[in-house]
């Protein structure tokens, strides 16, 4: 079976490869949540909404009915529905159908008369109301079509005057005289209002500041009223530029695109993702018009799930887009420190099996050389010579196959730990004592300063081994003539010598096996894997290795 070659990782490569999948499984998947939310939007959340328009319509139709109307009722009928329609606004209060902003509704309405002339709407409402002595109640009239714009616009004057002159207390708007034909109304209105120092009299001293005629030509066959006739005449208002423009230009649409006598109510009007659902009230019970046409109301609100949620559904987009990125970003993070880490420990394997092949090659090429001279024709004094040198070396090569089975054992970590209190500070007096000969042949001088006397839980042979690794390694790599030193504390343990020649590796170099700190290969060298045991060792015991290399000094600290 053929084995794929381990290879070092890219992670740019990993993260290409990662974000590209999760960018297909993203959009797959928003797509999907997206249809599944239009769907149940349409089927239950918008039904929800549009129940809540359809009380405030029955609630308005109820007017109606509750007047009990009659042949001679149906004006007064009209008049009261303008009054609910304005005081109240329920149309744009009642309905509670305006999602994000109080003052943005989104439902808009239309009352037309039978030639779609628009006679009061969402954003403007103009009417007037005409009081008669001895009669109950007031009578409203409507605006006629040719001059609502105008009337309007006059409206807004008035407003605009109000707030910018800061001297006037009161201000308000009356018609002195109108004439009315019909249901419509063409007024004379005066801009009247008071200063700040007639607002406390009790008779206000009324000041005119402008008047505008809105007269047809032709008045014959009109009722005049006003001042002259006795009858007070007040205009009523409700001005408000607060609308959703998708849902107010789908339904001018719709009353100009559909006939009159072809609304049919509960259209959905426009496409899948910019429409309104369209609601008629016809009024031929309310205003009956000449022609026998009836006057309409007609509202609408929007009906798709993306008309109304644009910005929800960007904002959604952004964020699984951004996911999907975080989500590739961690995965191939992770895929690349697990490859990462076995490419380590592959090329780990190749160094370690060529360093170990080059320091078993060294004694067994002597040997092999050794034994080819004592072939030949020698005086005895120069057998016995190669002969101890064949054996110095066998012994060499044992000694590196004994620290390779030390290594394997203790890097696999089988058998059980035997683990016993053991005293820190006199375990490393009885290996001082055990090694003084070791230490005084090299010339060195051990001191030990122990701080303080720890207990610990551990296995007393395994930690023997290896702090008697790292005292090996002191007393063999150290200058001559120079101090080792030993240091206890409650919770380190740290042996420092300063050694003849500086490792030039870097201490997550040195502590692998078969790794020398000077890179030299020789008889007398040593195997490299000292270092690799002790942390194998105290690791199983839970005991930190760490190594330190400062200016001339080499540091190994255990950490309990």
């Amino acid at each position: 079976m053929k084995t794929a070659a381990v290879t070092k990782p890219n992670f740019k490569s990993i993260f290409k490869k990662r974000l590209k999948n999760a960018l297909i499984i993203a959009v797959t998947a928003g797509t999907l949540a997206f249809l599944l939310t239009s769907f149940l939007y349409r089927n239950y959340c918008w039904k929800d909404g549009q129940t809540r328009a359809l009380r405030s319509y029955f609630d308005i139709r109820q007017v109606y009915e509750s007047l009990g109307l009659d042949e001679n009722a149906n004006y007064e009928a009209y008049c009261e529905f303008l009054n609910y329609v304005s005081v109240g606004t329920k149309i744009e209060a009642e309905y509670d159908y305006t999602y994000y902003d109080a003052d943005k509704p989104y439902l808009s309405y239309r009352v037309i008369d039978p030639d779609k002339n628009i006679l009061a709407d969402n954003k403007q409402l103009v009417y007037f109301y005409v009081t008669t002595p001895g009669e109950d109640g007031p009578k409203y009239y409507i605006v006629h079509p040719d001059i609502y714009d105008d009337v309007y616009n006059y409206c807004l004057e008035y407003d605009r005057f109000y707030d910018e002159n800061k001297d006037v207390s009161t201000c308000c708007l009356r018609a002195d005289k109108a004439y009315i034909d019909g249901v419509y109304i063409y007024p004379r209105l005066n801009m009247l209002f008071t200063d700040h120092e007639d607002a406390g009299s009790g008779s206000p001293n009324w000041k005119t500041a402008d008047t505008k005629e809105f007269f047809p030509e032709d008045t014959s066959g009109m009722r005049l009223v006003g001042e002259e006739t006795g009858e007070t005449v007040w205009p009523d208002f409700y001005l408000s530029d607060h609308t959703d423009k998708n849902v107010e230009d789908a339904l001018d649409g719709y009353i100009r695109n559909t006939d009159i006598e072809r609304f049919d109510d509960g259209d959905n009007y426009g496409d899948t993702f910019g429409g309104v659902y369209v609601k008629i009230f016809y009024l031929t019970n309310a205003l009956d018009s000449a022609a026998g046409k009836p006057y309409v109301l007609i509202y609408a609100f929007p009906y798709s799930f993306i008309g109304r949620y644009t910005n929800l559904v960007v904002i959604c987009a952004v964020l699984l887009l951004l996911t999907a990125v975080l989500i590739a970003f961690i995965t191939s993070r992770l895929t690349y420190a697990d490859r990462k880490a076995q490419y380590e420990i592959f090329t780990a394997r190749q160094e370690t099996t060529r360093a170990m092949a080059h320091d078993l090659k060294t004694p067994l090429t002597s040997i092999t050389g050794y034994a080819e001279l004592l072939q030949e024709d020698i005086d005895p004094e120069k057998q016995r010579h190669y002969l101890e040198m064949i054996s110095r070396n066998a012994a060499q090569m044992n000694a590196i196959v004994g620290d390779i089975l030390e290594l394997s054992k203790a890097e696999s970590g089988t058998g059980a730990l035997a683990a016993e209190p053991v005293d820190i500070e006199q375990l490393c007096r009885e290996l001082v004592s055990g090694m003084s000969g070791a230490f005084v042949t090299a010339d060195l001088t051990c001191e030990l300063k122990a701080e303080a006397s720890p207990v610990i839980k551990a296995d007393r042979k395994l930690l023997t081994r290896a702090l008697k690794n790292l005292l090996h390694n002191a007393a063999v790599y150290s200058k001559r003539g120079t101090p080792v030193d030993i240091t206890v504390t409650e919770k380190e343990l740290w042996i420092k010598n300063t050694p003849a020649v500086m490792p030039d590796k870097s201490p997550e170099e040195l502590i692998k096996p078969f790794v020398k700190g000077a890179d030299s290969r020789g008889e007398n060298s040593g195997s490299g894997v000292g270092l690799a045991i002790a942390k194998a060792d105290l690791e199983r015991m839970g005991i930190e290795l760490s190594l330190v290399i400062s200016a001339d000094r080499f540091c190994a600290g255990c950490r309990f």
